[in-house]
């Protein structure tokens, strides 16, 4: 008797939400119109659906083309993960992208850093206006002169002249800076002409001279000048005569070295750099002006790690424990010489030194250090040598380990010096 009672309540239970699923809440599987449905509980978004960008599935009041209507194993009860779910939709758009250089965000799946997944006020469906996104991350470019501002940097317009996602040319430039700048500043103009003269600037990028965002200067012209340019004394390095204005009295470094003859000196004493071997200065420093102290082309990390050093990005994306990216702005010469150095791997001062101006006498929170520096030698090295240093423990730009350790602290790094008993 009981066994037919729980029977019959559950079948009319059923039936109840067979007839509620048919009438009240629509059909089951649900179709465009599913939006209706989720807007019963969730009253705020009716706003969101009129805003005058919107994503497609919002469009077409399809909820169920991101969320999963009963559960989920992500947050917002979305249908994957993440980039995942963008991917679904937006694969082959995102195969195209050229992988010379990726936005971060891109590379990293964050696509809703910059877009909102259902409506904006904004075109592209940003989050904010352009500039203000850009700016959330990019806030270095405030701190630039403004005095004078390029206009399309004034007023915000920052996908004219970069890609949001990828490009072929670095700072993701819709094209390389010469024809870049020359779609509005066109180089046969008169003025063009009389303001490069003898020079002739087809094809000739702009940006060794002039900031493309502000600067202090008039015409945008880089904070810091060579001394001949600032002096307008072109024949200092150029056969301005010639019939060739533009070519160099010497070659290379040979042309930097006739002025620069200290530093040519200097640059003997211990190991140079790569560059300075073969003299290419020109690799790291700009010959005209720079909106960086000595004349550096761009941003230490940019010039280091995309210009030569690509293998230290593949490895350091692998640790799972890296030295933090924005420590001191991110400088590589915090830590390491940029022409030569007695010490190795081109460090700026002996190993010690340079981790204890940032790290102090010994790391926080530990009473005692290991034993290192000066006679404090490697036993490994029968010669007594090599001195035991932070590095010999630890990898400066990350590791596998926590802490940077080259190996793993529990025994396997402490076994390389110290023999145990059977």
């Amino acid at each position: 008797m009981r066994y037919n009672i729980i029977i019959t309540l559950f079948l009319g239970i059923l039936s109840l939400f067979s007839m509620a699923s048919s009438t009240a809440f629509g059909k089951v599987e649900l179709t465009g119109q599913d939006a209706e449905l989720c807007f019963r509980c969730h009253k705020g978004f009716e706003d969101k659906f009129k805003m005058p960008y919107l994503h497609t599935p919002v469009k077409e009041k399809k909820c169920s083309g991101c969320h999963d209507s009963h559960t989920s194993r992500f947050a917002k009860l979305i249908v994957k993960k993440d980039s995942e779910l963008c991917l679904t939709c937006h694969e082959e758009q995102f195969t195209k992208y050229p992988r010379e250089n990726m936005h971060t965000p891109v590379k990293n799946g964050e696509c809703l850093v910059c877009h909102d997944p259902h409506g904006s006020n904004n075109k592209g469906g940003l989050v904010r206006p352009e500039k203000e996104v850009c700016v959330s991350c990019h806030e270095d470019i405030l701190s630039e002169k403004l005095t004078f501002q390029h206009p399309l940097f004034k007023e915000g317009k920052c996908s004219e002249c970069h890609l949001p996602h990828a490009s072929k040319e670095k700072n993701l430039l819709v094209k390389d800076t010469a024809r870049l700048c020359a779609n509005c500043h066109k180089t046969d103009t008169p003025k063009m002409k009389n303001a490069h003269a003898p020079f002739d600037m087809k094809d000739v990028p702009c940006t060794p001279c002039h900031s493309p965002h502000a600067a202090d200067n008039k015409s945008l012209i880089n904070e810091f000048s060579h001394s001949a340019v600032k002096m307008k004394k072109c024949d200092v390095c150029h056969t301005v005569s010639d019939k060739e204005p533009v070519k160099t009295k010497l070659a290379g470094s040979d042309l930097c070295y006739s002025c620069h003859t200290k530093n040519q000196e200097e640059f003997k004493k211990g190991k140079a750099h790569p560059l300075v071997e073969k003299g290419n200065c020109s690799g790291c420093h700009t010959p005209h002006a720079s909106g960086l102290k000595g004349l550096i082309k761009g941003r230490e990390r940019i010039i280091c790690l995309d210009g030569c050093h690509k293998e230290l990005v593949d490895q350091r994306e692998a640790y799972k424990f890296r030295h933090n990216d924005k420590a001191e702005k991110g400088r590589c010469t915090i830590c390491h010489a940029s022409h030569s150095s007695t010490e190795p791997r081109l460090l700026a001062n002996n190993p010690e030194a340079v981790c204890r101006s940032c790290h102090g006498a010994t790391i926080p929170g530990m009473k005692f250090g290991h034993p290192s520096g000066p006679g404090v030698f490697d036993p490994r090295d029968k010669d007594k040598k090599t001195i035991i240093t932070c590095i010999t423990c630890h990898d400066s730009h990350g590791s596998f380990y926590q802490f940077h350790l080259r190996l793993s602290g529990a025994a396997e790094l402490c076994v390389q010096c110290h023999e145990t008993g059977d």
